[in-house]
């Protein structure tokens, strides 16, 4: 072989084992590469599944919570509905009351300074069905101090409540009562079996009358001076 053509043979060999070289390092490289990427593509998708089986758990628990949640926000609803229904009727019971005394003043101006409150309770047996009288303004006598309280509850036949008077549930001497405020009656009545397990009655010298429901007039000879009741931590 020509010397020189063996030369170039040569020369291209070793390019060959040069590039087959190369070729070897690249291929490595890109092995590295390959492995590096795929841990990071691993990693990442490692994270991503964790994150969202999270966010399902979290969505899980909201789905299982919401039904709760909704009945709370209905029922703080309908608090906040009973609490506004309240506040318009006290407001409308007070403006009422109010209208009344003004013209409780105009009839007796003498009642300005005292208002409604009693100096006394007497009591009286209630009609045969339990019914609470339900007092009216009294019949004044301007004979003198023996006035006689003479009073119609047709209210209390017909089981409705008249505009001037409010009902109440409360306590006497620890007892539960229902109390009728009216703003035309002077006394407050009590039924006789409440009044035998009261402390401190003593004997009336004007004594009250009452007309109850079956048109029977009733007679008052006891009565408390200092006897308090209470509804909702306030005492009267």
């Amino acid at each position: 072989m020509d010397p020189n053509t063996k030369l170039l043979v040569d020369e291209m060999k070793a390019m060959r084992s040069a590039l087959e070289g190369c070729i070897g390092g690249v291929e490595s490289l890109l092995g590295k590469v390959e492995t590096l990427l795929g841990r990071r593509i691993r990693s990442v998708e490692s994270f991503i599944s964790e994150r969202f089986a999270k966010l399902e758990d979290a969505a899980q628990v909201f789905d299982t919570s919401k039904p709760t949640i909704d009945a709370s926000v209905k029922e703080l609803r309908l608090k906040m509905g009973a609490i506004h229904k309240s506040k318009e009727a006290v407001e409308k019971m007070r403006e009422e009351m109010m209208a009344l005394r003004k013209t409780e003043e105009l009839v007796d101006p003498s009642r300005r300074r005292d208002g409604r409150r009693s100096n006394g309770c007497s009591f009286l047996k209630l009609p045969p069905n339990g019914a609470m009288p339900l007092p009216t303004p009294p019949v004044v006598d301007k004979g003198g101090r023996d006035q006689v309280l003479v009073v119609e509850v047709l209210a209390a036949s017909t089981g409705q409540t008249p505009a001037w008077a409010i009902l109440l549930s409360g306590t006497v001497q620890g007892r539960s009562v229902t109390i009728l405020m009216d703003s035309g009656s002077s006394c407050s009545f009590l039924s006789e079996s409440l009044a035998v397990h009261l402390s401190g009655a003593s004997q009336l010298n004007n004594t009250p009358k009452v007309r109850i429901a079956d048109s029977s007039l009733v007679s008052c000879f006891l009565g408390f001076k200092t006897l308090q009741w209470e509804v909702q931590d306030t005492v009267f």
